[in-house]
C-alpha cells in the first residue's frame, strides 16, 4: 500500500508578515537615515549660503566703515581708562600733526597745552557719568609747536571702559568768537563813550538854558520893573493927560503884561525855576497846571506815586523833559480828549507813563522825530529804558523806566548857580495894577 507524502504546510500569515518585516528592517532604516541625512546636507548647504551671504554682507559693511573710519573728515579716536590712544584715523592723525602709528599707545593729554588739560579731564569725567555725548574744546600743541584748537564730542562705553572722541578743528571757530568778543567789547566800550558824551552834551545844554534864564530873569526883570515904575509915575499925573493919552498907556501896559507872561512861559520852557527849588514833583504839577490853562479842550490828569522828592538833578531833568515835549505832541499833534500822566518811584527805579487817547500812529511807517529821538537819547544815556507804544486810533503811550542810581561820571548834587523861579520875572506888574 503506497503513502503519499503530505504538501508542506504553509506558516501561519502572521509569522510570513514578522519574517518579511525582519528580513525588510534593515534596508528600510538605511533608506530613511539617507534620506534624513540628504535633508540635512540640503539645508546645511542652505545655512552656508545664507553664511556666506551673511559673511559677504559684513564684510562689504567692514570695507565701508573703514573706508568711512580712515576717510572721515572729523577725526576719530579711542581712549582706553587710562586716556591711552588705542586707535585713531587719519584725519585725527592730520589734526594732531603726525601719524596713526606715531599717536597709538601714547596718552592724549601729553599733548594738551598745560591750561586745558584740567578742562579735558572735566570733560572725560561728565562723559563718564552722564553716559552721554559731552561737548568741549581744548588746545592742542603738535610736534612742530604750533597750537591748534579742537573741538571734541566724548562719549564713554562702559563694556569696553573706553571713550570714543571725535575731533574737528575748531581754529577758525575759536578766532571768530575771539573777534566776535572783542567787537562785542568795542561796541561796549564805544556805547558807553557814547553814553558818555550824550549825558555831557545834555549837561552842557541845560547848563547853557540855566545861564540864558539867569540872565534873562536878571536883565529883562529888571528892565521890565524900571519900565513899570516908569509908566506908574506917568498915570499919577493922569489928570493932565487926554483921553487918548490915558488910552494909548493902558495899551502899553496890556502889552508889556503880554510881554512877561510870554517871557515867563519862555523861560519855564527853558528851565523851570520849581526844579531846582522844590523838586520834580512841584515842578510837574506847576506846568500840568500852566498846560491845561493853555489847552482847556483837553483834560490832563497828573498821578504823583511814591516818594519823588530828593532825586538827582540828572533824574529829575531828564523826566522833565520827556513829559514836556510828550506834552507837547500831545496838544500839536495827537488830536487828544485826554491825557493822563503818571509816576511812580519804586524800590530802586522811576516809572514814568504818559497816556493819550489820540489819533495814534503807525510806528513801523512813521520816522520818529527830532523830540521822539531827544527823549530817546535822554533816558538811555542815563541807563533807561524808552518805549512809545502806539497803533492808529488807540493813541500813544510814553513809557519810561530809569534807575534811581546814576552812572558813576553824572554828579548827584545841583549845578551852582541856580536860577530863581521864572514866575517871578517882572514882579512890578502888580504893583502897577494895584497903582
Amino acid at each position: 500500500m503506497t503513502t503519499q507524502k503530505e504538501p508542506p504546510r504553509r506558516p501561519p500569515a502572521r509569522k510570513v508578515g514578522a519574517i518579511v518585516r525582519r528580513h525588510a528592517g534593515p534596508g528600510t532604516d538605511a533608506r530613511k537615515q539617507l534620506n534624513s541625512l540628504q535633508v540635512h546636507q540640503v539645508e546645511l548647504e542652505m545655512q552656508n549660503t545664507e553664511l556666506r551671504k551673511m559673511r559677504a554682507e559684513l564684510d562689504a559693511s567692514l570695507s565701508r566703515y573703514t573706508a568711512l573710519y580712515e576717510s572721515a573728515p572729523v577725526g576719530y579716536l579711542t581712549l582706553d581708562r587710562d586716556g591711552s590712544v588705542q586707535q585713531l584715523n587719519q584725519a585725527a592723525a592730520t589734526l594732531l600733526g603726525g601719524s596713526p602709528r606715531e599717536w597709538r599707545k601714547t596718552r592724549f593729554d601729553a599733548f594738551l597745552v598745560p591750561g586745558a588739560r584740567p578742562v579735558f579731564n572735566k570733560l572725560l569725567a561728565a562723559a563718564a557719568e552722564e553716559h552721554g555725548a559731552c561737548n568741549g574744546e581744548a588746545e592742542l600743541q603738535r610736534p612742530d609747536a604750533s597750537t591748534v584748537v579742537a573741538q571734541i564730542s566724548a562719549i564713554y562705553h562702559p563694556q569696553s571702559e573706553s571713550y570714543l572722541l571725535a575731533l574737528s578743528d575748531g581754529t577758525a571757530r575759536h578766532d571768530a568768537f575771539k573777534r566776535l568778543r572783542e567787537a562785542e567789547h568795542l561796541a561796549q566800550k564805544l556805547l558807553s563813550q557814547n553814553r558818555h558824551l550824550t549825558r555831557r552834551m545834555f549837561e552842557i545844554l541845560e547848563e547853557d538854558r540855566r545861564r540864558i534864564v539867569h540872565e534873562m530873569h536878571n536883565e529883562l526883570g529888571r528892565r521890565f520893573a524900571t519900565v513899570y515904575h516908569e509908566i506908574a509915575k506917568v498915570l499919577q499925573a493922569e489928570h493932565h493927560m487926554t483921553p487918548d493919552t490915558r488910552g494909548n498907556i493902558r495899551i502899553i501896559t496890556a502889552n508889556l503884561a503880554e510881554m512877561q507872561n510870554g517871557l515867563r512861559r519862555i523861560l519855564l520852557r527853558l528851565r523851570p525855576g520849581l526844579l531846582d527849588l522844590a523838586g520834580i514833583g512841584e515842578c510837574l504839577r506847576e506846568f500840568a497846571a500852566n498846560w491845561r490853562e493853555q489847552n482847556p479842550g483837553i483834560a490832563c490828569e497828573l498821578t504823583l506815586e511814591g516818594d519823588v522828592h530828593g532825586l538827582p538833578e540828572a533824574l529829575s531833568m531828564a523826566l522833565f523833559r520827556v513829559v514836556q515835549e510828550a506834552m507837547n505832541n500831545v496838544a500839536t499833534h495827537a488830536q487828544a480828549g485826554r491825557v493822563i500822566v503818571r509816576m511812580s518811584r519804586m524800590e530802586g527805579e522811576i516809572n514814568l507813563v504818559i497816556d493819550d487817547n489820540g489819533e495814534g500812529f503807525d510806528l513801523e511807517s512813521v520816522t520818529p522825530g527830532v523830540g521822539l529821538l531827544e527823549m530817546r537819547e535822554r533816558i538811555v544815556a542815563l541807563d533807561g529804558q524808552f518805549e512809545i507804544l502806539s497803533q492808529p486810533g488807540r493813541g500813544v503811550r510814553v513809557e519810561v523806566w530809569l534807575p534811581t542810581g546814576l552812572p558813576a561820571d553824572v554828579p548827584t548834587e545841583p549845578s551852582p548857580g541856580a536860577a530863581p523861579a521864572a514866575g517871578n520875572v517882572g514882579g512890578a506888574a502888580g504893583e502897577l495894577k494895584d497903582a
